[in-house]
């Protein structure tokens, strides 16, 4: 499940506590400042961490997302396609890739499309797996990173409806949502603790001991688990990081009670 923590939102989130707007990537504060020049800027900032990307499994996981942010974006502009084919050639190869990918997952024709000459450009934009944006309206998470393709559809719109979306996923189920609170108590508490110059490793053993045995009721208990982790860790690392998202949680919540997930986290550490 750690693996989940550290590996969610591989564009989406940004870790350090405290950081500074300017240094927060491009396309997390697109929703913000939205135009053609800044979609530029985004693309080239995914890019090259995209090719600096080693693992591989991180890699194409990595480009998926990139892929939807560029996706949204172009599908709320259109024109901005042909503002881009302009100086398309002096782009890099991962810009264009991602570029074409949100091209084909946003559901647009264009030439563009079919002008690719390059074997592995063709690979990746013709990639079978593309997860386009008609199929996030029934996109239910299996995993934790999941929630990434709801993230970065906020970062690229500021629509409140995909932060909605996550936090109703946090709320389908109290015991889940305990769980994962528990989880990431943990491990904020030894890392508090590591900082103050007292060595120490969370002790996950009663969770998992706990979540074994749900696992044999539920098949799909621990996936839950790992998405409850998930959602609870990014909702707070992003309202922590921007001011903006903050209030949006808490205007979801005061819109809808029933999504106050520290209100019922709070009530289970009373009982």
């Amino acid at each position: 499940m750690k693996k989940t923590i550290v590996c969610i939102s591989l564009l989406a989130l940004t870790l350090s506590m405290g950081i500074a707007e300017a240094e927060v990537p491009p396309n997390q504060v697109y929703y913000k400042n939205q135009g053609y020049p800044q979609l530029v800027q985004a693309n080239k900032d995914l890019a090259n961490s995209l090719s600096q990307e080693i693992n591989q499994d991180d890699k194409k996981r990595y480009l998926d997302i990139a892929t939807f942010f560029i996706a949204q974006v172009l599908k709320k502009h259109p024109d901005y396609i042909a503002m881009y084919a302009k100086n398309f050639s002096m782009l890099s190869f991962y810009e264009k890739a991602i570029f074409l990918r949100g091209i084909r997952s946003a559901g647009i024709k264009h030439e563009l499309l079919s002008s690719i000459s390059d074997k592995k450009m063709m690979e990746l934009v013709n990639d079978p797996d593309l997860i386009t944006l008609s199929d996030l309206s029934h996109l239910q998470p299996k995993e934790g990173g999941d929630l990434d393709f709801f993230w970065v559809s906020f970062f690229a719109t500021g629509d409140e409806i995909y932060i909605r979306k996550i936090v109703e996923i946090l709320n389908r189920d109290d015991e889940i949502l305990f769980v994962a609170y528990e989880w990431l108590n943990r491990e904020q508490m030894a890392e508090m603790l590591s900082s103050l110059g007292e060595k120490t490793s969370p002790n996950y053993s009663d969770l998992q001991k706990h979540i074994e045995m749900q696992s044999k009721k539920r098949k799909d208990y621990r996936s839950q688990v790992s998405i409850g982790v998930a959602a609870l860790w990014s909702l707070d690392a992003n309202a922590r990081q921007d001011p903006t998202i903050a209030q949006i949680i808490q205007k979801i919540i005061k819109d809808d009670p029933s999504l106050d997930y520290w209100k019922k986290i709070t009530k289970a550490l009373k009982s």
